[in-house]
């Protein structure tokens, strides 16, 4: 999710993924901020707009994957253990490790400062237990991260020796038993569910699960075959629809909202994702995006990892201290709020020598202008 490495892959090749990672940095932001609206007033204007919203949204993770994978697998470098370890590795466990830090410290001050009960016991069980629990929910991305960049040499292996085929092939096993089985399962009684279990093959939210997207972002990336645009537009259409209309479908039934469909390894997603993947490459493939549009997407492409890494304390901040959404205008509102300061703060850390590694996983590198031609996208080198 940042920047770094070319590794041999052409600029104009890479400024559809810096695309693609600008685009998932605002919707994961849209997704902790419209969230808070789809627990009360269930079916208001509001719920329905955070609805939609979150269910067309919902690529932003499993994009995010297949991001890290296309060029983590098709860089030279990931075969070194060293080099993984010293420069990649390090860049995403230092800010991890901060942020859960961080977050400790937050939700404690926060208390504090609401006239709500804190305990010193209960911060320190929460730092002990980093390991196994994030301190702020969104973390739970660094749990499947983490252990991918540690992984990467041996996927790499993988996809140098198997080939392209047999990369096809892992995945077709990967999206029916990580995905189109436990799809198929939320549809059934509780009782009838062990008939798609497969004796537990993957667990749901599992990191299996999103190697499957690491590997998809590679094999997607290599893949020559062209789609036409209106089909994958068509397809993302229909993804993004059946996972909104079920979401209400089994809330207004219940009376409770259901996220069920809503789940990244979800059939609906998987599809949206990937439909959302290849289209912007389609659309980039012979396409450029001009000297200002580049200038934007090279701005923003390398903040956001640590815009993903500190949205989430900012958006609890902005709810406990100013306002909730309570209409759709103020859902907008707070959405361009969150993501303003998310920015702002994202580009301040970045630019001060010390804090750039630690909370943005970036050395400290002095500004200069860019152009299109350098455009660059991971948080490799």
């Amino acid at each position: 999710m940042g920047r770094g490495e070319t590794g041999g892959i052409a600029a104009a090749r890479l400024e559809w993924l810096d695309v693609l990672r600008v685009g998932s940095m605002f919707a994961v932001v849209l997704i902790h901020v419209a969230v808070s609206s789809l627990g009360t007033k269930l079916g208001s204007g509001v719920w329905h707009f955070a609805n939609i919203s979150t269910a067309f949204a919902g690529t932003a993770v499993p994009v995010f994957f297949m991001i890290s994978g296309a060029l983590l697998l098709d860089s030279p470098r990931t075969s070194s253990l060293g080099h993984t370890f010293k420069h990649r590795f390090l860049r995403i466990f230092v800010p991890f490790l901060a942020w859960s830090f961080v977050g400790v410290a937050y939700f404690f001050f926060m208390g504090w400062a609401l006239g709500h009960e804190v305990r010193l016991d209960i911060a320190l069980h929460s730092l002990v237990g980093i390991p196994e629990t994030p301190t702020i929910p969104h973390l739970w991305f660094m749990y499947a991260l983490l252990p991918l960049y540690i992984l990467s040499p041996l996927i790499k292996a993988f996809v140098d020796g198997a080939g392209m085929r047999l990369v096809g092939y892992s995945l077709i096993l990967w999206v029916f038993f990580a995905s189109l089985l436990p799809t198929a399962a939320t549809f059934l009684p509780p009782h009838y569910r062990p008939l798609v279990s497969w004796g537990g093959i993957t667990k749901p939210g599992s990191v299996v699960d999103y190697a499957g997207y690491f590997l998809a972002g590679y094999y997607l990336m290599k893949m020559k075959r062209q789609i036409p645009v209106w089909l994958l537009a068509t397809a993302a259409l229909v993804a993004g629809s059946a996972i909104t209309l079920l979401t209400w479908g089994v809330t207004a039934r219940t009376g409770v909202y259901t996220s069920n469909f809503k789940m990244y390894i979800g059939a609906p997603n998987l599809i949206l994702s990937i439909a959302v993947f290849i289209m912007v490459k389609e659309l980039l493939r012979h396409r450029s995006l001009g000297r200002k549009g580049a200038r934007v997407v090279a701005f923003l492409a390398p903040l956001s990892f640590c815009v993903y890494l500190c949205h989430y304390l900012i958006c609890n901040l902005i709810f406990q201290v100013l306002f909730r959404p309570h209409s759709v205008a103020t859902l907008i509102a707070a959405y361009l709020v969150v993501t303003g300061l998310s920015v702002a703060f994202a580009a301040v850390v970045t630019n001060i020598k010390g804090l750039s590694y630690i909370l943005a996983g970036q050395k400290y590198r002095r500004r200069r202008p860019v152009v299109a031609s350098q455009l660059v996208t991971e948080y490799v080198d």
